[in-house]
């Protein structure tokens, strides 16, 4: 009898679970779908999926949940973990990812591809070290190089900071980024942004804005799933004005929004003031005059 009840009950639970997450391959469509076809700001979508997926993806990813699914469902559970964390980069949605690639994996069901992505997203959030742990586990698949990264010994942990190389071979430096008193630009923009180029390129020919950025700006990239070092030595040889260099967690600068190049961030005393958003072919200099202005630059 015991023995009996034993079964009823594992049976059960796992009824209970195959009907809670028989949805899975629906709300991962509904979620792309919101991704995809979203009718408004970058950041209000961003509001819009963290909602959906905490709401229909609440509990999917607990080791009980995963192990119930069946493998179609397991890796459309990692696809849409993957959606999310390559998004939005965020600790949370890499753990999840991570916890259905544990679960792929235990199956000995992992593909190249996976492991690719799984790799990616350690990279996109800082985890350094999950990265070099998977590069060991799964050795036959082509895999970027994990950059050694080191701290200075200032660092401050929940502070804005960027990772900042020197030359090829060297480590990257973990360094934190001061939010002045007084007026400050921070950019948002990239190596391999074309608009970012032209944005560079104007204010460098421009008499008036490359004396201010020169001395008032800070240039960050977001925080890539890929390290590009090549991309950075060679933008900042040839821009050392200009020089950008990734950051390090996003989460960190609470009043910049990395999801757009290049973006125009006006402080004060490290408060938020005004933003510009763009380099039409136009350009954009009249925004960014009159928010420099602002400023009191």
């Amino acid at each position: 009898m015991r023995n009996f009840l034993r079964c009823s009950i594992g049976a059960m639970l796992l009824c209970g679970a195959i009907s809670a997450f028989a949805s899975v391959a629906s709300d991962a469509e509904s979620l792309q779908k919101l991704h995809d076809e979203f009718d408004g700001r970058g950041d209000a979508r961003d509001v819009a999926m963290r909602a959906f997926y905490s709401e229909k993806f609440a509990g999917v990813f607990t080791p009980e949940s995963l192990r119930a699914l069946s493998e179609t469902d397991l890796r459309t559970a990692f696809a849409t973990a993957r959606l999310l964390a390559f998004d939005q980069r965020e600790s949370q949605y890499v753990a999840d990812l991570r916890d259905a690639f544990s679960e792929i994996a235990a199956r000995k069901l992992a593909k190249p591809a996976e492991v690719q992505d799984m790799f990616a997203a350690y990279i996109g959030a800082r985890e350094f070290d999950a990265a070099r742990a998977l590069a060991r586990a799964f050795p036959k698949v082509e895999l970027e190089p994990v950059p050694a990264v080191v701290d200075v010994p200032t660092l401050e942990a929940g502070k804005p900071a960027l990772l900042r190389i020197e030359a090829a071979g060297q480590p990257w430096i973990r360094e934190n980024v001061a939010l002045v008193n007084g007026p400050q630009i921070i950019v948002v923009g990239h190596p391999n942004c074309h608009f970012s180029r032209n944005s560079t390129a104007a204010i460098e020919a421009d008499a008036v804005l490359a004396k201010t950025f020169a001395r008032h700006a800070v240039w960050v990239a977001p925080n890539d799933l890929s390290f590009n070092e090549a991309s950075f030595l060679e933008w900042n040889l040839a821009h050392p004005q200009s020089a950008i260099f990734p950051v390090d967690l996003p989460a960190d600068w609470s009043m910049i929004d990395f999801s757009s190049t290049p973006t125009f961030y006006f402080l004060t005393d490290g408060k938020l003031i005004e933003s510009v958003s763009g380099w039409p072919k136009e350009g954009n200099r009249e925004a960014v005059i009159a928010a420099m202005r602002k400023i009191g630059l």
